[in-house]
């Protein structure tokens, strides 16, 4: 697969947080090495992103207030409110709030060939200069550092 780190957004997902967490448990217990993580993520990463490609076919239609609206790096990031959804099959969902994260549209190689291949994930905003988004992926030490600091702010903890 493409180098291409769009699709990391899923990380930051429950299950994408819950595997995250049990992965950096198994390398500070010193049961998996830190490339074998990386591995780990990396298969989680491309799973996700082929399971809902080809997997998920149903269709559905929704209204809300939008709260804010985000575009950095060709990724859309949506804070709703009120948001009502009407699914094929005519039954209708309500919910108080949610969060849309989206990516331009088109195959992992045509996002590389576009340049869009350095997109930070989506668990807050980019504020990262240029140089920086073009590191590549960040070590998973690095994701658990800014999943803690992401907690703590919640908590109002300094």
């Amino acid at each position: 697969m493409s180098q291409v780190q769009n699709w990391q957004i899923y990380r930051w997902s429950t299950v994408g947080l819950a595997l995250l967490d049990t992965v950096d448990e198994l390398v500070r217990d010193n049961m998996i090495s830190v490339e074998m993580a990386n591995i780990i993520m990396a298969r989680y990463d491309e799973s996700v992103c082929s399971t809902l490609r080809k997997k998920v076919d149903s269709k559905c239609s929704f209204t809300a207030k939008c709260q804010t609206f985000n575009l950095v790096d060709e990724v859309y990031r949506f804070s709703l409110k009120n948001v009502r959804f009407k699914m094929e099959a005519g039954q209708v969902v309500t919910v108080p709030t949610m969060k849309i994260t989206a990516l331009k549209s088109g195959t992992l190689d045509e996002l590389d060939a576009s340049g869009s291949s350095n997109v930070a994930p989506a668990a807050g905003p980019s504020k990262k200069s240029k140089k920086a988004a073009d590191d590549g992926p960040r070590p998973l030490a690095e994701e658990k550092e800014r999943k803690d600091a992401k907690k703590k702010s919640k908590k109002g903890i300094s």
